[in-house]
């Protein structure tokens, strides 16, 4: 309706995953627009998104460097495309560090869901050294509830459990501990999806037509060396 109504000139589409029916249509009717985000790997259209995939990889690597050997993942369902992208980048960098990822260390599910506490709960039943020294999480929210679990199983945050987030969500620097986190940069990212639309819509080559900008690693209390077992 808003294309046929002659009133916009383009679309900034945000919030973008596998199967997603918006970018095939604007690029069947080949009307103007640009993504915050990525979608079907087969389908070639302008974005920019937050690589997220590096963004784990950097608070593994950040764990790594504190000790941590033992480290879990709370991330969203599989239907989720950031979601998979943040579980590839741990995935990789426990790889690459040739550390274990039993299949228990894995919790995925729903926001609001009891995926975290049952997981947490299970930990809690490992002996000591089994059991994760640090979780990290695909968003702030997912991690203030798995520090909620943990604090419910008798951890101290940072200092016998480390979390990461990812977003710098305000609520991160308000909860205690103070969450350490992955910031998107997206005064970077709302730039280039304007600069980005604006040659899109003056039909000037943009490059490159697909962009993806790393996240910073924001350090808080939520984080410290792991204790001795």
């Amino acid at each position: 309706e808003l294309i046929l109504s002659g009133r916009l000139d383009g679309f900034i589409l945000s919030e973008t995953n596998t199967g997603d029916p918006r970018i095939p249509f604007l690029l069947d009717k080949q009307f103007p627009f640009v993504s915050f985000g990525r979608a079907d790997a087969d389908l070639q259209f302008p974005y920019v998104d937050t690589d997220s995939q590096a963004g784990l990889r950097i608070a593994v690597e950040y764990l790594v460097s504190l000790g941590h050997r033992r480290i879990a993942f709370c991330g969203w369902n599989t239907d989720s495309l950031t979601g998979n992208f943040r579980y590839a980048g741990y995935r990789e960098a426990m790889a690459a560090y040739e550390l274990p990822v039993p299949p228990h260390y894995i919790t995925r599910g729903i926001y609001g869901d009891e995926h975290i506490p049952r997981a947490f709960a299970y930990w809690a039943t490992l002996p000591h050294d089994q059991q994760p020294t640090a979780i990290v999480t695909v968003s702030d929210y997912v991690a203030i509830a798995a520090i909620r679990a943990a604090e419910q199983c008798g951890h101290r945050i940072g200092d016998t459990l480390s979390v990461v987030g990812f977003d710098d969500s305000p609520v991160g620097r308000y909860v205690t501990p103070t969450l350490t986190t992955l910031r998107q940069p997206l005064r970077a990212i709302t730039t280039a999806l304007m600069t980005m639309l604006d040659a899109t819509l003056q039909k000037t080559p943009y490059e490159p037509p697909q962009r993806l900008f790393a996240p910073e690693l924001i350090i808080r209390a939520s984080s410290g060396a792991p204790q001795p077992d």
